[in-house]
């Protein structure tokens, strides 16, 4: 479990970083597109490690499985937009 927790808040602090990169960076730049590319992949893993952690103590934290859910689909939808462009 402690490898899962500390994945999750070292990929959310990096997110976090990238993230601002991404949405400073001039659209349609290679910053933007690369960091943004990266954010989506820190925030699957975020969501995934978010998906797993409620399951060690699920009466506390079941929340967190839809919290984890939606934020990838929201991620998702714009990765997607972007491939489809």
């Amino acid at each position: 479990m402690k490898v899962i927790l500390i994945s999750h808040v070292a990929a959310g602090m990096i997110a976090l970083i990238v993230g601002l990169i991404a949405m400073t960076a001039k659209k349609y730049s290679k910053l933007h597109r690369g960091s943004g590319q990266i954010y989506f992949w820190l925030v699957s893993i975020v969501c995934l490690t978010g998906a797993i952690l409620p399951f060690f103590n699920w009466s506390k934290n079941w929340w967190l499985l839809l919290v984890s859910l939606f934020s990838y689909f929201f991620a998702f939808k714009g990765w997607k937009a972007e491939k489809k462009r």
